[in-house]
């Protein structure tokens, strides 16, 4: 039987919603979207800073958080990776319907270049103890990218989340490197 879904309307597409804040380039942004709701972005951003977002925290519960991280002007790198604060504010709304978070990487013209989505799993839901070590990891990581995958790498080896790492068209997640880079052109 077909599904009674309809597709979101292409201009209404997360990437589009994204794309169109204002100072997307310049300053990071969260959002949250209601599970069932395609398509729908609500901000959700109290302030916004060039390498920090203050989310509501009232909006999180029983929805999905996308929240950006920009490309440095200075290094000219984008960093998938959550933050230690990303990664714990992830892990401590877990219990309450949040479990779900997607950070949009963009680059200096304030284009969506990837996506990074992270989930809970029911082990991770389940488990008290399980809980408990990841909170106590996630406070004692020392904030470098590559930790800070190694750290997610291990919680997903575990089935304590899902990681996925979703380039645009054009792009690939360069694993190395933990960033999104442009496709070389074959000639």
């Amino acid at each position: 039987m077909p599904s009674s879904r309809k597709p979101p309307n292409r201009r209404n597409t997360a990437k589009a919603q994204i794309e169109a804040t204002p100072k997307i380039g310049k300053l990071e942004m969260a959002w949250v979207k209601k599970y069932g709701e395609l398509g729908v972005l609500e901000p959700a951003a109290l302030r916004r800073e060039k390498k920090k977002v203050y989310p509501k925290h009232s909006l999180l519960g029983n929805r999905s958080h996308t929240h950006s991280h920009l490309s440095s002007i200075l290094s000219r790198k984008n960093v998938p990776i959550p933050g230690r604060l990303d990664l714990f504010t992830f892990l401590s709304r877990s219990q309450t319907g949040f479990h779900t978070m997607h950070i949009a990487t963009i680059n200096r013209q304030g284009e969506v270049i990837g996506y990074t989505s992270i989930r809970a799993t029911k082990k991770l839901y389940d488990s008290v103890s399980n809980q408990s070590a990841f909170s106590y990891q996630t406070k004692r990581v020392t904030e470098t990218p590559r930790k800070m995958y190694k750290l997610l790498l291990y919680f997903q080896e575990h089935k304590l989340i899902r990681i996925r790492f979703k380039p645009m068209p054009g792009y690939h997640f360069n694993e190395e490197k933990l960033r999104f880079d442009k496709k070389k052109v074959s000639k």
